[in-house]
């Protein structure tokens, strides 16, 4: 660029528009001839935006106040310059410049270093040539490295060098502790003096402790699977880093059950390893020694140690894979927490477009008003550099179906129905569910009304394969087709299922454990569970299991038609003594309308076993609510049973746990009477086997058999014995078990009611005692009226004793509970109120001579009342005077009061007898008038 100044020095501001003539010119100082080490461009030849003018002047081929030289080789030029306008060549000198042109040389490394004792660095140079790095070979052309300057922090040396260079390899060795100047030299003389050339200062220093660096990430938060480079630094005491030459050793130890090392440096500075499991790990390295080039070990003195604490995660997963969720501009937003797995547990969260989805905090992500995607990022806390990340949709809804996990189900229990909703891509066809629907509104309707209802509390939830459901509720047997629809922006959707309803699965008999003798049969009945699928009837299957076939015997049995279609029969016969577990399971096979089906399972233990005990007892039929016989559970001696009918026994057998058992029709019993003149079996050797329901459901096979009375009353031994087995092939040691149960009868007549018939006075006074005769002396008392009596059975005096409450007529019934007598003994009853009083008298009398009076009260339909009751009526005989006097007679009937009456005194006088009732009414016979004779 030329500088123009005026006379008196000034410089002018601008040269704009002026030419001016520039050349290369002859170098006096070094060979007097042109340089060739430069050469002059144009601006359009290189990449420099010059000013306009100058453009404008190079287009025109004139040379402005501004130009560009290019320099080809090292050495000096000589740049001349003068106005081109001749007015001014002669004025104005022309001006020269000498320049001088280097190589853009650097040294690698070209930052300071510092080495420990021993230590050393191999350098290299480069140049730049257009804009390219080149390394240049040694020797250099034009310089030469040198070692300068060298400064002793101790003077331990004589030599006094810090470090020492070879000039064939380069290589600095570091030997005392100090600081030298690496700097480069131009050969050629004229050069030297030429600053600019790169230099470096190399300190060597004294290890002062270690550092760690990892990457990528740079934080000691890893995670499993991933590799990472370790790298060990050396700092000296100025927390300066020291350059770790290769003949250094450093030790670092990688726990093997958290680390893979796949690569490590000579120096153990540099490691590349793979993290193996999750955990927490500290890393150990050690600067151990230096290695010289003799060979010779040189230890540090004081050693240099580190410890890293290193964290090791599992990997960052979001779950699920993606969110999808339908498009509602003016609907609720659908909110749904994404799972992290893996990582510290400390995330921040980004949403990469949140006008369609936004995250909390809290890893929340809300959508579903505005169309379109985004990506949810969770970037761990302690290491950004690991994170997760997760789709996140906002589609249009073009499709749903029905995911029927459970399609039958138990009377009683829930469906959950599970509901998708895709979105259907128009180019590729590929549907693309949605992971939450649950806002979207659905109707239900089902084809068969009462088998299922829906559940309208049931709460639309979104789960793993779906994205919202419905809940039905199982109310009786049966199928129906549910069709689910939801309308959407005008768009209306539906799917069907079928969803069947079946009885709960139970065992009816045995409920759980069924007892048998050995070759005895025991009919096992289960009922209800699932039902042949109606839409896939071949997938259904029953089947009974057992732990040890060589031990029974099974054959199923078809049910007759009338039975219940839901129940399944087998007939299971002991082979072999033992306990096992039946397991019968009843369902359908997976489907693709059915792929989860109910399959029912119920056990029940089936033991066969030897007979231990037995218990004969008669067979009590009692009214229907009435109490059973109390008689076996006292274990009285003496039984009463009937002497005028023919008495069913029956015969319970048990084993060693006291366990009835449910057939022990193998057995073979033998019957005996102690006395045949009261009582005999027609047979002695057989036994009926009647099915008996022991109340919970479970029917056990009974011995019945009938004894024979002879209508006579007495004491009588009923004895029976288990002699074998009827099988042939039956063990001999099973004869020798000594079984026999004995029963001591009493034969009585049925029993009596007495009185038979009786009017009783209504007068909460009166109890009256009715006796029961004969009999067993256990009874049920009943009254055909209840409220007209209050009855109280007492049955240690064998009585019953009423107290009267209103009038009326009754039947009082006596059930004989341990006598096979169904007809009751009864008594006829008439609860009455006073209705009349009656006197029977002779009415003329002779003075001194006695009648007879007779008074009596009578009831309804004038039937008199005994005698006994009158202290309840207060009844009394009243005379008009005293001309005749009543005495009261020892010699009395039932249904009268008899007096003597006797005349003192000639004259006429009245009679009546007076009686007051329950409530203090009072009665009056008609009266009667008597009269007194000489």
């Amino acid at each position: 660029m030329v500088r123009a100044l005026d006379a008196e020095g000034n410089t002018f501001s601008s040269l704009a528009g002026m030419m001016f003539e520039w050349r290369i010119a002859q170098d006096n100082e070094s060979s007097g001839k042109l340089s060739s080490k430069i050469r002059i461009l144009k601006y359009s030849e290189a990449e420099y935006s010059p000013p306009a003018y100058i453009t404008e002047m190079e287009k025109e081929g004139k040379q402005g106040d501004v130009i560009l030289v290019s320099g080809i080789r090292t050495g000096a030029a000589v740049v001349k310059v003068r106005i081109y306008e001749s007015f001014y060549k002669k004025k104005v000198a022309a001006a020269l410049i000498r320049l001088l042109v280097l190589e853009n040389v650097f040294l690698i490394p070209s930052h300071d270093i510092y080495l420990l004792v021993g230590a050393y660095i191999k350098y290299r140079v480069a140049k730049m040539v257009q804009g390219r790095v080149t390394e240049m070979e040694f020797p250099l052309e034009h310089y030469t490295l040198e070692l300068q300057d060298h400064k002793v922090a101790y003077n331990e040396s004589l030599s006094g060098k810090v470090a020492f260079l070879d000039e064939k390899t380069m290589v600095v060795t570091a030997i005392q502790l100090g600081q030298t100047n690496l700097i480069f030299v131009h050969k050629n003389v004229h050069m030297r003096s030429v600053s600019g050339l790169p230099n470096c200062t190399i300190y060597v220093v004294e290890p002062g402790f270690l550092g760690f660096i990892v990457q990528p990430g740079d934080r000691w938060s890893l995670e499993v699977g991933q590799v990472y480079v370790v790298t060990v630094e050396v700092f000296d005491k100025s927390s300066t880093k020291v350059y770790i030459s290769d003949n250094m050793r450093i030790m670092c130890q990688f726990l093997p059950e958290f680390f893979e090392e796949q690569l490590t440096s000579v120096n153990g500075s540099y490691h590349v390893v793979k993290a193996l499991r999750d955990g927490v790990v500290v890393i150990n390295a050690s600067l151990t020694s230096i290695i010289h080039q003799n060979k010779d070990i040189q230890p540090i003195k004081f050693s240099i140690v580190h410890q890293q604490e290193v964290k090791i995660y599992f990997p960052i997963k979001l779950t699920p894979n993606f969110l999808a969720f339908p498009h509602h501009p003016m609907g609720i937003l659908y909110r749904y927490k994404v799972k992290v797995e893996g990582g510290s547990g400390n995330f921040t969260w980004a949403s990469s477009n949140e006008t369609v989805a936004m995250v909390t905090t809290k890893g929340v992500v809300t959508a579903g008003q505005v169309w379109g995607n985004s990506t949810v990022l969770a970037r761990d806390v302690q290491n950004l550099f690991r994170y997760g990340e997760i789709k996140i949709y906002v589609l249009k809804l073009n499709k749903m179906e029905l995911l029927p996990f459970h399609a039958d189900v138990e009377i009683g229990q829930l469906i959950e129905i599970p509901i998708a909703m895709y979105h259907i891509n128009e180019e590729t066809k590929e549907a693309i569910p949605f992971t939450d629907c649950s806002h979207l509104s659905l109707d239900l309707n089902m084809d068969k009304k009462g088998v299922f209802t829906p559940l309208k509390e049931g709460i639309q939830r979104p789960g793993p394969k779906h994205c919202s459901s419905t809940h039905i509720a199982a109310k009786s047997v049966g199928h129906t087709l549910l069709t689910v629809s939801v309308t959407e922006y005008e768009e209306y959707l539906e799917s069907s299922a079928t969803f069947a309803a079946y009885e709960p699965l139970k065992a009816v008999n045995p409920v759980e454990v069924a007892l048998v003798t050995w070759q005895s049969v025991k009919e096992v009945v289960f009922e209800g569970g699932p039902r042949p699928w109606i839409l896939e009837p071949s997938h259904f299957f029953s089947e009974l299991s057992v732990e040890k076939t060589e031990k029974i015997e099974i054959t199923q049995v078809w049910p007759p038609a009338k039975t219940k279609q839901n129940q399944y029969i087998y007939r299971v016969r002991c082979l072999d003594l033992g306990e096992q577990v039946l397991t019968f399971q009843v369902g359908n096979h997976p489907g693709v309308l059915n792929p989860s089906p109910a399959v029912e399972v119920v056990h029940v233990r089936f033991i066969c076993a030897h007979p231990a005990s037995m218990s004969v007892t008669p067979v009590y039929k009692v009214p229907a609510g009435a109490q059973p016989c109390p008689l076996p559970q006292h274990s009285k001696q003496l039984i009463p049973v009937s002497s005028l009918r023919d008495t069913v026994l029956e015969l319970a057998v048990f084993d060693q746990q006291r366990r009835k058992f449910d057939n022990f029709s193998s057995l073979m019993l033998e019957w005996k009477s102690s006395n045949e003149t009261l009582a005999h079996f027609e047979n002695y050797n057989s036994v009926e086997i009647v099915a008996k329901d022991d109340g919970s459901g479970q029917t056990r096979l009974h011995g019945h058999q009938i004894l024979k009375v002879h209508q006579i009353k007495g004491t009588v031994l009923i004895q029976v014995s288990f002699v074998g087995y009827s099988e042939k092939e039956s063990q001999e040691e099973l004869f020798n078990l000594p079984i026999s149960a004995a029963v001591e009868l009493l034969l009585v007549d049925d029993v009596t009611v007495l009185p038979e018939n009786a009017t009783i006075y209504n007068h909460p006074d009166v109890k009256e005692i009715f006796s029961l005769v004969e009999g067993s002396g256990y009874f049920l008392v009943n009254s055909s009226e209840q409220d007209t009596v209050t009855i109280t059975y007492m049955e240690a005096e064998s009585s019953v004793q009423l107290v009267p409450v209103h009038s009326g007529f009754l039947t009082l019934e006596v059930y004989d509970l341990c006598l096979g007598f169904l007809s009751p003994a009864m008594a006829h009853l008439r609860v009455s109120d006073i209705q009349e009083l009656e006197l029977d008298l002779i009415d003329k009398v002779e003075i001194g001579k006695t009648v007879l009076v007779t008074v009596r009260v009578l009831g309804s339909s004038k039937c008199p009342f005994r005698n006994k009751y009158f202290r309840n009526m207060e009844l009394q005989l009243q005379l008009a005077s005293s001309i005749v006097t009543l005495t009261l007679t020892e010699e009395q009937d039932k249904y009268s009061e008899n007096y003597v009456l006797q005349a003192v005194t000639v004259g006429q006088t009245t009679l009546v007898a007076i009686a007051r009732d329950r409530m203090g009414q009072k009665f009056t016979s008609a009266p009667r008038q008597i009269e007194v004779r000489k």
